[in-house]
């Protein structure tokens, strides 16, 4: 239960954080890097879910806490994976 009530704690408090930052400033938080960054670390969450490697123990405490509940994991990180390697994301950046 603990666990649990830390994990939205910390969870509620990076929300408010990035939300004030893009409030203070859009158009410096909305940038092309931070989009880069941001799927950078997704794929990195979404390949520790499918391999369940060692880099599952640095994904960050919401995310741990989340999959020790649920045997999705693997799954999900698959899932995750195609969905940011999506084939129809060259289709687009053709055109």
């Amino acid at each position: 239960m603990i666990s649990t009530i830390v994990a939205a704690w910390n969870m509620v408090m990076w929300l408010r954080r990035e939300k004030k930052q893009m409030e203070a400033n859009a158009e410096a938080y909305l940038t092309e890097a931070r989009a880069k960054v941001w799927r950078a670390e997704a794929e990195d969450i979404f390949k520790s879910l499918a391999e369940g490697n060692s880099k599952f123990e640095k994904l960050p405490k919401p995310v741990k806490w989340f999959f020790a509940h649920t045997k999705a994991d693997n799954r999900l990180g698959q899932f995750g994976q195609w969905f940011l390697k999506s084939s129809k994301l060259e289709i687009y950046r053709t055109h």
